[in-house]
């Protein structure tokens, strides 16, 4: 594949999503070549790859190099918190870049505070996805530092994470902030009825964005309240 590939002048579109492809060494290192050598990759997609750290270190130091690519997605890839570096060279380089999906790649707030280091960069960033990623209140901290940087963010998916109530609160202040996010998703978290004052104000501050609170710690006569206010419509609860 890896061979055929530097061939392939005018491929725009490429997914690779094979678990266990990347345990060999020898196969990541020719697919890192050749990844440079397409240049028109507009849409790059390596998930579910299950790939080793230096390997992906290996691959980002790659991808980093597809200066027209628009759209990343490395869900389940494993990435861990230890990649900064590589993302910082991913966003000097890759200015183009729209959307890019971490669903899945045990970040932890570790690996937000390092690639919110890196944020300021990506400043063409139109949707991120950093579900499943194990992120406490503690990583949303330096996020909301940095969103309002993102001038064109439109959707920021956190769901299935470990944001509480202080995260909630920290992103519905920043919200105002960040002048055309529609949707924050907030699905499956650690969210419970005492973060209703702060969707009540952050609704009334920015009429834009929509909240996604679906399977949080919520009761039910706290959804109520956020049923029959004036929030309804921009609230999925």
């Amino acid at each position: 594949i890896a061979e055929v590939l530097r061939w392939c002048q005018s491929l725009e579109h490429l997914q690779i999503s094979v678990k266990n492809f990347l345990y060999d060494s020898h196969v990541c290192e020719a697919l890192a070549e050749a990844f440079p050598e397409i240049p028109n990759l507009t849409h790059l997609q390596l998930a579910d790859l299950a790939v080793a750290p230096f390997q992906s270190q290996q691959l980002l130091a790659s991808v980093s190099r597809c200066s027209k690519l628009e759209s990343l997605d490395l869900t389940q890839d494993f990435l861990g918190p230890g990649l900064g570096q590589e993302f910082a060279a991913l966003g000097m380089q890759c200015t183009n870049l729209k959307q890019l999906n971490l669903r899945a790649n045990n970040m932890v707030d570790e690996g937000i505070r390092s690639l919110c280091l890196t944020i300021p960069t990506f400043w063409n960033l139109r949707v991120v996805n950093l579900s499943i990623n194990y992120i406490t209140d503690f990583g949303i901290e330096p996020l909301v530092d940095v969103l309002p940087c993102c001038s064109f963010l439109e959707s920021l998916d956190l769901s299935v994470n470990l944001v509480g109530d202080r995260g909630l609160a920290l992103l519905a202040n920043c919200v105002c902030a960040c002048s055309v996010l529609q949707n924050l998703e907030l699905a499956e978290n650690e969210i419970s009825d005492a973060a209703v004052s702060w969707i009540l104000q952050a609704t009334t501050l920015s009429s834009k964005t929509k909240f996604a609170l679906q399977r949080n710690h919520i009761s039910g006569s706290a959804v109520q309240i956020l049923r029959n206010s004036h929030v309804a419509s921009f609230v999925t609860i």
